[in-house]
């Protein structure tokens, strides 16, 4: 059901959407229930967002055009949710209270360098909710981590854009020797560097499909003043990958047990 809303172009926004347990399915009726609240989506597409319940019954101030359905307007949501399963479409209302919660505060990641987390109150920027809005766990692991990789290296080159560098292009050499990489750190189950003179190296950990969020966090971690985009120093390796110098890059995961282990390998040297 999920997989289906989310094909839907009704909304860019995927923490917009909440979904409303109408009642079940006798035959070919559905048995009406009215239940005061929905449940954001986001739950069922990323693990790390615990359930949230935002209110459907009045949600506005009484007496205002509260719901729509296909264009149509509705004063109170019984008669706008009885237009909906009729017509097959949805309810759009300003919700009165309630918003999609953040990761939970135990979501973290291993580097060579330490824990990197995401904060309870971390907010998750545009341009990776973007990037990953409709990538799931499943989407995530889809075979052997191809659309993962592809989410990687376009987030990777927005943030070489925000320091006026040019896009990484992704090279099959580099990419057999990062996948050689995580199989071998997967084969020990512990993070291992094997960077040499010319090709540097970014390995990590992450549970899950925890993984996901390892750009954001890498390049959160590195900044020395949020409103200077300055790099800390002793985050070398993230302010090697966004050096202009670098020039190909290489991306390898292998899973192991529930979690993923995760080489990038770049260089600014054609392999």
């Amino acid at each position: 059901m999920v997989k289906t809303i989310l094909k839907e172009k009704y909304t860019d926004k995927i923490e917009d959407v909440c979904i409303y347990n109408s009642g079940h399915r006798k035959r070919n009726m559905i048995v009406k229930v009215i239940v005061p609240k929905c449940e954001s989506i986001l739950p069922y597409v990323y693990q790390h967002y615990s359930s949230t319940k935002i209110d459907v019954i009045n949600p506005s101030t009484y007496g205002e055009d509260v719901y729509s359905c296909n264009n149509r307007i509705f004063y109170d949501f019984e008669s706008a949710l009885d237009y909906a399963l009729k017509t097959r479409s949805y309810i759009t209302f300003n919700p009165r209270g309630g918003s999609p919660i953040p990761p939970l505060r135990d979501f973290c990641i291993l580097t060579r360098y330490g824990r990197i987390c995401q904060m309870k109150n971390s907010p998750l920027p545009n341009h990776w909710k973007k990037i990953w809005s409709n990538c799931n766990s499943d989407c995530y692991f889809y075979k052997n981590f191809i659309i993962a990789k592809k989410n990687y290296l376009e987030e990777i080159n927005f943030n070489r854009k925000i320091y006026k560098d040019l896009p990484l292009t992704l090279n099959a050499k580099l990419s057999e020797l990062a996948q050689r990489c995580a199989n071998l750190m997967a084969k020990l189950k512990r993070l291992r560097s094997e960077q040499t003179k010319n090709i540097n190296e970014i390995v990590a950990y992450a549970p899950n499909a925890n993984g996901m969020y390892l750009m954001k966090l890498l390049f959160e971690d590195s900044y020395v003043n949020r409103n200077t985009n300055k790099i800390l120093p002793k985050n070398s390796k993230i302010g090697q990958l966004l050096s202009p110098k670098q020039k190909f890059i290489g991306i390898g995961m292998t899973k192991e047990g529930s979690g993923v282990f995760i080489c990038l390998k770049y260089t600014s040297m054609r392999v």
